[in-house]
């Protein structure tokens, strides 16, 4: 089945531009985000590079192999595809965000190992080692 992407289209496992393809290689090593290889059409491809996500810029970018080189077409095909790829990244994001369970607070009750109030600074509380690992036997110096 062939679905048309603006200039791009889809053939199973490839997306197709005029002169070049994408093809999906996986996961990244920190399993987060996937990783596209781009190579040319044609019998004999010749690959050109990856799509990557780019951490500190926070979006999809291409990453070209040295001494490869561009025409207007496929420069636009792979800012398109790139651009594509970041917002299905982001809108995946946003699902996983408004589904994820709220974080643990401190309780309410007195520190069960002295009876002192709750702790201050419920952010170094950890509720896996119960009321007795508030700051103030963890880190004494914060509250005094």
């Amino acid at each position: 089945m062939t679905v048309r992407i603006s200039t791009l289209y889809a053939w199973g496992s490839f997306i197709l531009g005029t002169h070049i393809k994408f093809r999906d290689k996986g996961t990244s090593k920190s399993g987060k985000t996937r990783v596209w290889g781009v190579s040319t059409l044609g019998e004999n491809p010749a690959t050109l590079g990856d799509v990557v996500w780019f951490a500190r810029w926070r979006k999809y970018v291409f990453a070209p192999w040295e001494r490869t080189v561009y025409e207007e077409t496929c420069l636009r095909e792979i800012a398109e595809f790139c651009e594509a790829r970041t917002k299905e990244h982001r809108a995946a994001k946003k699902v996983v965000a408004q589904t994820e369970p709220a974080v643990p607070t401190a309780p309410p009750t007195p520190c069960a190992y002295c009876g002192a109030g709750p702790c201050p600074h419920p952010d170094l509380y950890n509720p896996a080692l119960g009321p007795e690992t508030s700051c103030r036997h963890l880190r004494p110096e914060h509250c005094r």
